[in-house]
């Protein structure tokens, strides 16, 4: 207010922004000003007025609407002539429909030449959705006809609108089937009447108002009409359908049209296209999504990059993803003149992520960045490390975070615990540790999964008092423990046969309220099979079994079974495995017996244990190997190396030849493997990359 000036050219700039700062503070100010300029002669009218004219009739809504029409109306007394959004301002947010002044505004606006009328009609009916009475909605329509008003088609949809909204579909229907007779000549119009056809929206609104009932007969009705006009195209008929299809049942449904499409030769739009896509895509069926996306490819049509965005992250869901259709997306995108984007880019990373696939994600970022429309986000970066880390790259996986940096990218606690994962899967704590330590430098607050990756690290290398010690730091940061990082405690206890300790940590997991897992007791087992404390692992057997020991095979401490826990077949193996070392195979074959009644048959591990025993026992028992060696080969097992050795042992080599070849198996020979020594690793990683081969020419 100061600052006017209004003798100087832009007085009508100045006029406007006084009056545009007053109603922001002041509507009652503003009004005042605005009337003092048109008292004064100053040139207001335009936009510069009109946009005033928007933000008074805003602000003082809120004072009450009679305020806002006193206002408005006393500046359209004094000469003031509003355009079009002016009126619409202040009958979408203001007037009331019972406002004695609308009529007269009404009709000077319909007989204004040039002006457009509809969007007030279209907010006079839309004021009656908040409670809905589709008879004055029909007044105004009939009003708006008989005013002269060409551009009918919004207002009869906001009709529409209101009677779907108090489910009076009979009114909506009758109203949809005049226009379609005026648009065919069939019906004339009453009197001074501006005919109206319908439009695409008219049939989306009542198809989709059908579909939420599960109207289908009505949806099968309604798709006819829309045919038989003949206005609309067959694209976007079943357009209507599809979409609306898509929004109320399962997609299986509306997979109905596709069908019908087909064979009456015709090709959907790329919006019913995505309406399926985007179906299947939430219902977590990527093939689906994939399978569509090629058929509208196949079609000439143009997906957009929303399309293929839904696509990838529905295939990037999956446990076992083709590992060659981030590729192939990204190629089908670049081939559609679609730029890859960063959904697609970041979905593709953290699926391979998932899988340890460090080369094909390093392969299609490089790919992507090499086009130079896409920046990457800490989602892509964490995938990429991700990767590198499942992968046990530890180098590349430092790479990438050094290019994090380097791209003005800030690291975040997932990007830190990718990094700690690839330290533990190599077991080295003092990088691990390096990784943990700049963590907290950068003020990246680590959390319970940062902590049992640093945990697991000092497991991998047997590093028991530094595990503990990193737990005991964790929970003196705040962070609560779960499941999984005392499982890393107990593992590495199992690991070490130190039994106590595992009871000890076991029995604190109970107190803190973590319900331990099948693999927490699995790990205590092992940890009392491995300190020779076969009785203990029996016990801790039976109780998981929630079986009475009377008298108990041992003291151990009282910890709750949560429900749902059962044992497994590691949890009898293990405690069979205390049994076996000391040749007591009675023991072991009497649990293996009751791992039986629960369903469980042997495994590789369990016959190589009941084996064991067999040799362990003094003098050995070579008949009942020979017994168990038969049933087990009989039931369809196939004998790798663990057990062939095993067996080499407890028999002998000759009399193990003369039994496999009375039972009809290869020779001993052809599956021997040295124990102890790295062949049986080396064997399974061929075999793992052999597999790797087979699923990658299966998915080509």
């Amino acid at each position: 207010e100061r600052e006017l000036d209004l003798s100087g050219v832009q007085v009508v700039r100045a006029a406007q922004i006084v009056v545009d700062a007053c109603s922001q503070a002041d509507p009652e100010r503003a009004a005042a000003w605005l009337d003092l300029f048109l008292d004064a002669g100053v040139p207001v009218g335009g936009r510069p007025l009109h946009r005033a004219i928007d933000a008074l009739v805003t602000k003082l809504q809120q004072q009450g609407r009679r305020r806002a029409e006193e206002v408005f109306a006393a500046m359209v007394k004094k000469g003031v002539e509003p355009d079009e959004q002016s009126f619409h301002s202040l009958f979408d947010r203001c007037v009331p429909v019972t406002s004695t002044c609308v009529e007269e505004w009404l009709t000077w606006m319909c007989s204004a030449e040039g002006r457009d009328a509809a969007p007030m009609f279209v907010g006079l009916i839309r004021s009656h959705l908040q409670t809905p009475s589709p008879c004055q909605a029909e007044d105004w329509v009939r009003y708006a006809m008989h005013a002269g008003v060409t551009n009918l088609a919004p207002i009869v949809n906001a009709l529409l609108s209101t009677c779907v909204r108090s489910n009076d579909l009979l009114r909506a229907e009758s109203w949809l089937k005049r226009m379609e007779d005026w648009a065919a000549g069939r019906a004339p119009t009453d009197g001074d009447e501006v005919p109206c056809a319908p439009d695409l929206h008219a049939y989306h609104l009542l198809m989709d108002a059908h579909a939420a009932r599960k109207d289908d007969a009505a949806m099968e009705r309604l798709f006819g009409q829309m045919r038989s006009g003949g206005a609309l195209g067959e694209a976007a008929c079943f357009s209507a359908v599809v979409m609306a299809t898509c929004r109320h049942f399962e997609p299986s449904a509306a997979m109905k049209w596709l069908r019908v499409a087909r064979e009456t030769g015709a090709q959907l739009a790329m919006d019913a296209y995505a309406a399926l896509i985007g179906a299947w895509a939430k219902s977590g069926m990527p093939k689906q999504t994939d399978a569509l996306l090629s058929q509208a490819l196949q079609q000439g049509l143009r997906p957009g990059a929303n399309i293929f965005s839904a696509v990838m992250v529905a295939c990037a869901k999956q446990e076992r993803m083709d590992p060659h259709v981030p590729e192939r997306l990204v190629q089908q995108m670049i081939d559609s003149d679609v730029e890859p984007t960063l959904t697609v880019l970041g979905a593709a990373l953290q699926a391979y992520s998932r899988v340890g696939d460090d080369k094909r994600a390093q392969n299609l970022f490089e790919r992507v960045m090499a086009r130079g429309h896409v920046v990457p986000d800490a989602i892509c970066f964490n995938g990429l490390i991700g990767a590198c880390a499942k992968a046990g790259d530890v180098p590349a996986a430092e790479r990438w975070l050094e290019a994090m940096f380097a791209a003005g990218v800030t690291p975040n606690v997932v990007t830190y615990t990718a990094m700690l994962h690839a330290c533990a899967r190599n077991g080295d704590i003092e990088a691990a540790e390096r990784g943990f330590e700049m963590m907290r430098a950068n003020h990246v607050a680590p959390n319970v999964v940062s902590y049992c990756a640093l945990m697991q690290a000092c497991v991998k290398s047997g590093d028991m008092d530094r595990a503990e010690k990193w737990f005991n730091e964790m929970r003196a940061q705040g962070v609560k423990p779960n499941a999984v990082s005392y499982s890393a405690v107990l593992d590495a206890s199992a690991k070490a046969g130190d039994w106590r300790r595992a009871e000890r940590w076991l029995a604190a997991m109970d107190e803190d309220g973590v319900p331990p897992t099948v693999v927490c007791f699995n790990n205590v087992i092992n940890a009392c099979s491995r300190g020779g404390q076969p009785a203990r692992a029996e016990a801790w057997l039976r109780k998981v079994m929630r079986e009475d020991q009377n008298p108990p095979l041992a003291s151990i401490p009282a910890v709750r079974v949560p429900a749902g826990v059962v044992p497994t077949r590691p949890s009898f193996t293990a405690a069979a495995q205390a049994y076996s070392a000391h040749g007591s195979y009675a023991d072991v074959e009497r649990i293996f017996d009751d791992m039986r009644l629960l369903g469980m048959d042997l495994d590789e591990f369990c016959f190589t244990t009941l084996i064991n025993s067999y040799t362990r026992a003094r003098p050995r028992v070579c008949d009942r190997a020979i017994a168990a060696l038969t049933e087990y080969v009989s039931k369809g097992h196939v004998l790798g190396s663990y057990p062939t050795h095993a067996l080499r042992q407890c028999l002998g080599p000759p009399r193990l030849e003369a039994v496999f070849s009375q039972l009809g198996l290869p020779p001993a020979g052809a599956t021997q493997v040295q124990a102890g020594g790295g062949a049986p690793w080396k064997l399974r990683q061929t075999a793992g990359a052999a597999m790797r081969h087979v699923r990658e020419a299966a998915y080509q």
